[in-house]
């Protein structure tokens, strides 16, 4: 257990010799992580943003969506009650 102690302190008195570059690095990897995870939710604000911007400055006939669908039809395009020909 001793030499787990000993690395430990090692490391400890380095880091303290060299404090400012040892910040440095913490610091610039803080900012990478950070950029690195809030990019993608701003990214995804925006684009939020402007699709809501986009659809409050349309117009009703444009943001309608009708749906229609003829009945008895198959998706080929033929009746159910028409035979093929062969």
């Amino acid at each position: 257990m001793s030499g787990v102690r000993q690395l430990a302190a090692i490391a400890l008195r380095s880091l303290l010799w060299r404090r400012w570059a040892s910040l440095s690095i913490v610091v610039t990897a803080l900012v990478a992580v950070a950029a690195a995870s809030l990019g993608p939710l701003w990214a995804y604000a925006a684009e939020d943003s402007l699709v809501a911007d986009e659809l409050e400055s349309a117009s009703v006939a444009t943001r309608t969506l009708t749906v229609t669908s003829q009945a008895n039809v198959l998706a080929s395009g033929s009746s159910p009650t028409s035979r093929p020909s062969h």
